[in-house]
């Protein structure tokens, strides 16, 4: 009986270890019920684990597999992206935001959201962003158009997408940002309606009658000069 037991001993250690010597045919042959029976747990133990770990493994494989997708998205995307920690201090900050700011990989890692919006914008993300790190925003994200401070001091504009990543420890949450440049249009339209501006400018001053009219040839403009040429004023004219 003593043997029996070690045998068992020993079948628990190689089990433990990812290894199993019992066979259906050697359980048969066992003269002793219990022990038949233990070994018959024994091998569907074995099973069980054996089982587990092919899980573990193939998840553990999704996992990398999974990562590695996300690293190569969060790195190659045109949007500059940023992981952050709660207090708004920079974790992992992809390529397009290190061109965005104009700050190398590690000298982002020493910033913060804060340290870059413009201080014209900043109570206003600070508030937002304090309420998601809380979890007091029921959406769990916020956005914004908000103007940052490069790192040559030149001012740029950018459309951002802050989300809450809820931590499994109280106090610990994440936020994750997308920051598209918006400088460039911004710009353009600025510049847009610095010209209309002055065309209206011209329109006002000119001595000569202009008048607009849509594809339905209702007057869209009517100029100062119009009135005098017409003796309409431009609230008659507009109809």
């Amino acid at each position: 009986m003593e043997k029996s037991k070690k045998s068992i001993l020993d079948h628990l250690l190689d089990i433990s270890n990812g290894r199993c010597l019992i066979t259906e045919a050697g359980i048969a042959a066992e003269q002793d019920p219990a022990v038949r029976e233990i070994l018959t747990g024994l091998l569907m133990l074995h099973e069980g684990v054996r089982c587990r770990d092919e899980q573990a493994a193939r998840q553990s494989r999704r996992l990398m597999k999974s990562d590695k997708r996300f690293r190569s998205a969060f790195e190659n995307t045109g949007v500059g992206m940023v992981l952050a920690d709660r207090n708004g201090r920079f974790e992992s900050a992809n390529r397009s935001m290190r061109n965005f700011s104009g700050y190398g990989e590690a000298e982002l890692y020493s910033q913060t959201y804060f340290d870059l919006i413009h201080p014209g914008d900043l109570e206003y993300f600070s508030k937002q962003h304090l309420r998601l790190v809380d979890e007091d925003n029921p959406e769990g994200f916020f956005q914004a158009e908000l103007r940052f401070i490069q790192k040559d001091k030149s001012i740029a504009w950018a459309r951002v997408n802050v989300a809450l990543l809820s931590g499994d420890v109280a106090g610990e949450n994440h936020t994750i940002a997308h920051i598209e440049d918006l400088t460039t249009s911004r710009l353009v339209a600025e510049k847009l309606k610095f010209s209309e501006s002055r065309l209206a400018l011209q329109i006002n001053r000119t001595p000569l009658g202009v008048i607009n009219w849509d594809t339905d040839f209702k007057v869209r403009e009517w100029n100062p000069a119009a009135e005098e040429i017409f003796g309409y004023s431009r609230e008659e004219a507009l109809g």
